[in-house]
């Protein structure tokens, strides 16, 4: 009787840890370009209540990169995380650089700016844009980063 007890108390401690990667687990999934084609989508539209719908519904997708080149690694300016990876993507729009928020310190660690390579899967979290030669940026939390 003892061991159900233990078995049932490690089962339900693990569903309930293990809550945010389930959640991330249902979300969608979509390609830089595809998040790009929704912002240019979102820039056109004029009423704040559907732009909100869109954006929220972006909010519950999780933005895939094959490949990006590690452009610097910066302390964060997201209070959840301690740094954060500026990695550039090339688009038909032109660059787009991804603002990654992860954990793992040891994998940030690892990298070097403007020689890196990396692969990464992340829940979008917004859209930024700043006075410099990318085309947009994009801000990914919960990034699961691959050196490559």
């Amino acid at each position: 009787m003892k061991k159900i007890e233990v078995l049932i108390f490690v089962a339900v401690f693990l569903s309930v840890s293990s809550c945010s990667t389930l959640q991330s687990f249902f979300k969608s999934e979509m390609t830089v370009a595809q998040a790009i084609m929704a912002k240019d989508r979102m820039d056109k539209i004029t009423n704040p209540a559907q732009k909100d719908i869109m954006y929220k519904d972006l909010q519950n997708k999780i933005i895939v990169v094959p490949r990006a080149k590690v452009l610097d690694i910066i302390e964060s300016i997201n209070v959840d995380y301690s740094y954060a990876v500026i990695a550039r993507v090339e688009t038909e729009k032109g660059p787009v650089d991804l603002y990654l928020y992860s954990k793992d310190q040891k994998l940030i660690a690892s990298l070097s700016k403007e020689s890196s390579e990396i692969s990464a899967k992340g829940e979008f979290s917004k859209f930024f844009q700043l006075l410099d030669d990318s085309y947009a940026k994009i801000e990914l939390v919960k990034a699961k980063i691959n050196k490559l």
